[in-house]
């Protein structure tokens, strides 16, 4: 479910083009250089990219640094998706805003293994029964892919979200809906998409507990 994390590794703006283009005027008589913007706020466009910088290096630093053990790792996921949450929403219509809802999704799917796995560890240790799967982190991921698709529904990501949210559905006992978005995965992926078998494999598995 996890193989897609962190596959972009740049920035989720890029290099940020002017909105409008920038007419540099110089004033001939007093030297002085008076820059017109039609339609562009320069002031906005560089904050946005500064806060694009500060979130791609808390996302990388969640995703690739795996030292300090499961509370620090946890930790740096939540960090990271603290970040990303305020840049969805201070920048709505930025060029790359569906890759930031992505990579929100994908901190929060990260954050529910961890917590998984750490749990299963300290169950395993105290020789305890089952352990509960970390739903609302799962539904944190899933109200963060199906945003994706509503406010983007021309994005490149949108495969990849409909793939994500299959298995995380599975995982939370609901096979219909799981269906349903490998469904649309497979409708939207060439033939030669190696995540095809496996969501034709879980397709299968549904179907028993339909």
């Amino acid at each position: 479910m996890r193989e897609d994390l962190g596959r972009r590794r740049g920035p989720i703006l890029g290099h940020v083009a002017p909105a409008a283009k920038m007419v540099v005027a110089v004033d001939e008589l007093n030297g002085a250089c008076a820059v017109e913007a039609s339609g562009f706020d320069a002031h906005s466009a560089y904050l946005e990219a500064a806060k694009d910088a500060e979130v791609t290096g808390a996302f990388l630093a969640a995703v690739e640094d795996t030292s300090g053990g499961f509370d620090a790792r946890i930790a740096r996921a939540a960090h990271a998706s603290d970040l990303m949450t305020r840049f969805v929403a201070q920048f709505p219509k930025a060029r790359r805003a569906d890759e930031a809802l992505y990579r929100l999704a994908e901190l929060h799917v990260r954050r529910a293994g961890l917590v998984h796995q750490r749990a299963l560890l300290a169950a395993a240790a105290a020789d305890a029964g089952a352990i509960a799967l970390p739903v609302d982190l799962y539904a944190d991921a899933i109200d963060s892919y199906a945003r994706l698709l509503s406010r983007y529904p021309t994005s490149p990501r949108v495969a990849d979200a409909h793939y994500q949210m299959g298995f995380l559905y599975a995982e939370m006992g609901s096979p219909e809906v799981s269906s349903t978005h490998l469904d649309a995965f497979l409708q939207r992926t060439e033939e030669t998409d190696p995540r095809r078998g496996r969501a034709a494999l879980r397709l299968g598995e549904n179907q028993v507990f339909l």
